[in-house]
């Protein structure tokens, strides 16, 4: 027996996404989104992020608001809050890190080269 596990409509893995970002986003996370969070064996919040969790994590925003999730007046000030930390960062270029350096400690900012 084949079993097809119950497949979840969009709107339902983002309503999951926001409600992980309305989680951990917020003034202790310097308004960046954590790279992940572990559930097991203990609950542990990885303190890093990347300028692509940052990117998804603004383009979530964007889609609350045009969903109708989020009114425009929650929208703004998470985006604003977010591009505030944005300023302070690190960049080459112009540029935030993003190949051999790819990851930020939320709380330092400093930029983080992690070895595989």
């Amino acid at each position: 027996m084949i079993y097809l596990p119950k497949i979840k409509k969009h709107s339902d893995i983002l309503l999951e996404g926001l409600v992980y970002y309305a989680t951990f986003v917020n003034a202790q996370s310097n308004y960046l989104p954590p790279d992940n969070f572990q559930e097991d064996p203990e609950p542990l919040i990885a303190h890093r992020t990347s300028p692509t969790n940052i990117g998804v994590y603004l383009l979530s925003v964007i889609t609350a608001r045009d969903f109708g999730w989020i009114s425009f007046e929650e929208a703004i000030p998470s985006i604003e809050c977010t591009l505030s930390t944005l300023e302070k960062m690190e960049k080459f270029r112009g540029h935030l890190y993003q190949l051999v350096c790819n990851r930020y400690t939320q709380t330092s900012l400093a930029y983080l080269c992690i070895n595989r």
